[in-house]
């Protein structure tokens, strides 16, 4: 009876195994170097970055820690990813804070409305990474409303991502390779190509303002950095026609004691040029974002109390750019 038992159990834990290692196997398809970006993260050695970067892809393929790290010696690391709605940039925050004492936080606000009610999307399927978060519970709550068979397909994606299936390829077997990638990039996604985009006017952009539920976010984070001595940055990165948060931002940043940068207003100071340095109408691509971080690499150290990591003997970015 016992070895019957045991033999049940055995099965049970095996399949168990197999079903989350087939998920995570077909379903990563579309998130794996946002999952890569933070698997790397969990590679840094405690309390070694003074600049995390957060948002979505218009940050994620706008900031390259490493050249701040050449241009100024700034330690960063870029933790954004793509969508990344204000509330799962609320839960990459927290998780960052669990090994990480930054100086300074950048966080891109394109996406301020947070997830409510959806589907089991890549956004929310890349959060499975993130544990030990308290506040992942009341994320979840957000995003499923109680609906079980969204729990399910969160826990279980075999049943989610089945369409996937038939599209298993070499490229599923490469996530260690990814991983080392997002790690020598610091969590950086570069993007090849150009596309000339155009710019407006603002005094001619609809203002948008920041949703309800999107501000009681914001206060959230803005609440952690004071508590945990951060200073808080919010940025927009240049795309295509205007930047619609504008207003909105600048109000919302005085009004909180934090710091709003709205980059289309420096594209002509950083030297960005609207027909070679964008891959696409949203996102800048490798030259346009080495630009931009030069910028910033700039602001930050006319501005905060920064460590030059270069003088720093062994630290984490030389030891990348020294495997190049």
């Amino acid at each position: 009876m016992r070895k019957k038992l045991f033999a049940a159990i055995l099965c049970g834990v095996i399949t168990f195994i197999l079903v989350q290692w087939w998920g995570n196997f077909i379903g990563t398809k579309n998130v794996n170097s946002c999952i890569a970006t933070q698997k790397a993260f969990e590679k840094l050695p405690e309390n070694t970055v003074e600049v995390m970067i957060y948002g979505s892809s218009h940050a994620w393929n706008s900031i390259d820690p490493i050249e701040m790290y050449k241009h100024r010696g700034v330690g960063a690391y870029n933790y954004a990813s793509s969508w990344q709605h204000i509330n799962t940039t609320e839960l990459f925050v927290y998780d960052s804070l669990q090994t990480q004492s930054p100086k300074v936080i950048l966080i891109e606000c394109v996406r301020t409305e947070p997830l409510i009610d959806v589907e089991l999307e890549g956004e929310i399927y890349y959060t499975r990474e993130i544990k030990g978060v308290p506040e992942k519970k009341d994320y979840l709550e957000s995003c499923f409303q109680k609906d079980w068979k969204k729990y399910v397909s969160y826990y279980f994606p075999i049943y989610i991502f089945h369409e996937n299936w038939s599209d298993v390829s070499n490229w599923n077997f490469n996530s260690k390779e990814a991983v080392e990638t997002m790690y020598s990039q610091m969590g950086y996604y570069p993007l090849k190509g150009v596309t000339e985009i155009e710019i407006w006017d603002p005094e001619i952009i609809h203002q948008i303002p920041v949703v309800e539920e999107g501000q009681r976010v914001l206060d959230n984070i803005v609440e952690r950095c004071k508590e945990n001595n951060i200073e808080l940055i919010l940025f927009t990165a240049p795309y295509n026609y205007g930047n619609n948060y504008n207003k909105a931002l600048t109000e919302y940043a005085a009004d909180r004691g934090c710091t709003y940068i709205d980059l289309f207003e420096k594209v002509n100071e950083i030297g960005i040029d609207v027909k070679t340095d964008f891959a696409d109408e949203g996102h800048l691509n490798d030259v346009g974002a080495k630009k931009i971080s030069r910028y910033l690499a700039e602001y930050l150290s006319e501005n905060f109390e920064l460590t030059d990591m270069r003088e720093i003997e062994g630290n984490v970015w030389s030891e990348v750019i020294e495997q190049e």
